[in-house]
């Protein structure tokens, strides 16, 4: 025979539970932003851990993206730069019109 279930209860083990999660994550939070000296890698690391599998891939892909723009040739850059210049120089008030949807 089942038991019956004491919804007021069920409600109270509930709310118990989570408002014990919270405080747990609250803890670790403030913990994180006080730091006790903690650097950002340690940081990054303690917010990454926390979340799904498939977000910490996407982080990943993410700290690759920012290590290879910074690995990027300084040549190109100042090619871009030059290039953008140029097309600033020939640029009219009244080529304007194009872009105008």
């Amino acid at each position: 025979m089942k038991a019956a279930i004491d919804r007021d209860d069920l409600a109270g083990r509930l709310a118990e539970a989570l408002a014990h999660d919270a405080q747990r994550k609250l803890a670790d939070d403030i913990r994180i932003v006080q730091g006790w000296h903690v650097s950002t890698a340690e940081l990054i690391f303690e917010k990454a851990r926390k979340l799904p599998a498939e977000l910490q891939q996407e982080a990943l892909h993410y700290v690759d993206s920012l290590m290879a723009r910074r690995e990027e040739n300084p040549e190109g850059r100042i090619w871009s730069r030059y290039s953008a210049e140029q097309l600033a120089a020939q640029y009219a008030p009244e080529d304007a019109i194009y872009d105008r949807d």
